[in-house]
């Protein structure tokens, strides 16, 4: 997959489903642990404390609670509509032999 400047201002932006949402949605999830590990924090059983820099979500994708994967799996479905609005389209690629 790849962004292009959108060229058919009336197709409909790509949806993403399935295993494409769920590779990406932990991509995302690692992504953010690792931003947040690098700025200094680090994983509490308890609420967030951005004083302390805890946060209970800074776990594996597989300890987190399905509630929290949903989040990361809404951001992912969100992307192609917010691309769109910026002129921007998902495209998917025939994969390299």
């Amino acid at each position: 997959m790849g962004i292009e400047p959108e060229r058919d201002w009336d197709a409909e932006p790509t949806r993403f489903e399935g295993a494409d949402v769920e590779r990406m949605a932990r991509a995302e999830h690692e992504r953010w642990s690792e931003d947040l590990r690098r700025a200094g924090w680090r994983h509490s059983s308890k609420d967030k404390d951005a004083r302390a820099r805890t946060h209970p979500h800074l776990v594996s994708w597989e300890e987190l609670a399905e509630d929290v994967r949903e989040i990361d799996r809404a951001i992912v479905r969100d992307v192609p509509g917010l691309l769109a609005e910026w002129g921007y389209a998902v495209v998917r690629r025939a994969s390299a032999p």
